[in-house]
């Protein structure tokens, strides 16, 4: 059975934007870089209807249709060298998170 690994790739944060958020609401108080994951940081799924443990649930909405093509074995555009896999993101426009989601076969 295939399964597929999350890696965060990058995390962005474009600071030419950040002069837009209204820093009189307490939500944008400490506004930075996504603090929900770490360069490096992994998830391996076997379903496509399991979000992984701690994931963002934002973020799994924006990749989950990658996700899922990877994990049934499409070869999406652009390809990658290697294959079965694709790097996605999240649409956080501010501050973006870039996932490269690859196909892992048991062995």
């Amino acid at each position: 059975m295939a399964k597929v690994k999350i890696t965060i790739y990058k995390k962005i944060i474009f600071e030419e934007l950040l002069d837009q958020l209204d820093y009189n609401d307490p939500g944008n108080k400490d506004f930075g870089i996504c603090p929900k994951f770490e360069v490096g940081q992994e998830f391996i799924i076997n379903n496509i209807d399991d979000i992984p443990n701690g994931f963002c649930s934002w973020a799994w909405s924006d990749i989950q249709r990658d996700v899922a093509m990877i994990l049934y074995g499409a070869e999406p555009e652009p390809r990658l060298k290697k294959s079965h896999s694709i790097y996605s993101s999240c649409d956080e426009g501010i501050r973006p998170v870039i996932f490269y989601i690859e196909r892992v076969d048991d062995n």
